[in-house]
């Protein structure tokens, strides 16, 4: 397993693309994907050590439901949800699943990372 690999999935492939941009910047190797199931396959092979995990895929899956099968394949997996909007239920739910970071979806890639020209 590559520690430094971060695993980005979103339905929004805008979206995947402004987080994976700033990460590969900063050094990271970083996979995209709009499969819940691709997360799953890769969770299971130990090919991340942290999953951005947004809240809609190519599949009609509930995010709470996917923590719930991410942490059953990894108890150790850091996840971070990335949602504008978490509702009370969804938020108390991947709570109860170890899951205590939420960020925000990026409004542009200006706002990811400062321009080499100052």
């Amino acid at each position: 397993m590559h520690s430094q690999r971060i695993l980005i999935a979103d339905r929004n492939s805008a979206t995947c693309a402004q987080m994976a941009e700033s990460f590969v910047r900063s050094g990271y190797d970083v996979v995209t994907t709009a499969s819940a199931a691709d997360v799953v396959n890769r969770v299971m092979q130990k090919e991340a050590g942290l999953v951005l995990l947004g809240d809609e895929f190519s599949e009609s899956v509930l995010v709470t439901d996917l923590v719930r099968i991410l942490r059953r394949c990894d108890q150790d997996l850091s996840i971070i949800l990335v949602a504008d909007e978490v509702s009370p239920s969804q938020e108390r739910s991947v709570r109860q699943e170890g899951i205590f970071y939420h960020a925000l979806k990026p409004v542009c890639s200006c706002l990811l990372y400062t321009s080499d020209a100052a």
